[in-house]
C-alpha cells in the first residue's frame, strides 16, 4: 500500500510539474581554444532563425539577462540601436549575410547569434503533451569567426509550461556552460 501511495504522489508532482524526474533537456556547448582568450567587450544579441510557435523577442531577452548575469561589465547594445541600424541597410530582420557590416557598424566584440528552428506549444491542463523547443546560441568574434557554439533541446515535467519559457531554460543552461 505503501509503495502505490508514493508511486501515486510521484505521479501527481510530475503532472503538477515539481518533479525534476520527467524533465528532459538536453544541452552541448562546445568551445574553441580562442573563446577563454577572446576578450569581448561590446556585443549585440540578435535572432537569425525563429520559429513561428514562439516568440523569439523574449528569448532574446533572456540570453542578455543570462550574459550580463555572468559577465558583469559586458556591454549589450540595445536591441533598438541593432533593429534601427539593420534598417538602415535595408533589412528588417537580421541574417547571416549582414553579420559582418552589423558587426563593423556597431563596433562590436563580438556577436551573440540565437537560433529557435523548433517550438512546439504543449497542450495544456487538458492534454498530455508538453510543450517542446530547440535552440542553438553561437558566440561570434569581432571578424565574424565563431567562438562557441551551443544547442539544446527540451520538454519540461509539465504540460503548462510554454515554449518560450522552454526555449528560456535551454538558454540559460547553454550560458551557463558557456562560461563555467
Amino acid at each position: 500500500m505503501k509503495f502505490w501511495s508514493s508511486a501515486l504522489m510521484v505521479l501527481v508532482l510530475a503532472q503538477l510539474g515539481t518533479s525534476p524526474v520527467f524533465a528532459d533537456f538536453k544541452v552541448t556547448v562546445t568551445k574553441t581554444p580562442s573563446f577563454t582568450d577572446t576578450e569581448l567587450v561590446r556585443v549585440a544579441v540578435v535572432t537569425s532563425e525563429c520559429h513561428q510557435a514562439v516568440d523569439c523577442t523574449a528569448i532574446q531577452r533572456r540570453v542578455i539577462e543570462e550574459v550580463r548575469a555572468l559577465i558583469p561589465g559586458l556591454r549589450i547594445v540595445p536591441d533598438r540601436v541593432v533593429r534601427e541600424r539593420l534598417l538602415g541597410m535595408g533589412a528588417t530582420k537580421y541574417s547571416d549575410e549582414h553579420r559582418s557590416e552589423l558587426i563593423e557598424a556597431l563596433e562590436l566584440s563580438g556577436l551573440f547569434e540565437l537560433k529557435v528552428p523548433f517550438a512546439m506549444k504543449g497542450d495544456g491542463f487538458a492534454g498530455k503533451e508538453s510543450s517542446q523547443a530547440k535552440v542553438e546560441l553561437l558566440v561570434l568574434n569581432d571578424q565574424g569567426g565563431i567562438l562557441a557554439h551551443g544547442v539544446g533541446t527540451g520538454r519540461p515535467n509539465n504540460v503548462v509550461s510554454s515554449p518560450e519559457r522552454v526555449a528560456s531554460n535551454i538558454v540559460k543552461r547553454i550560458v551557463k556552460d558557456l562560461y563555467r
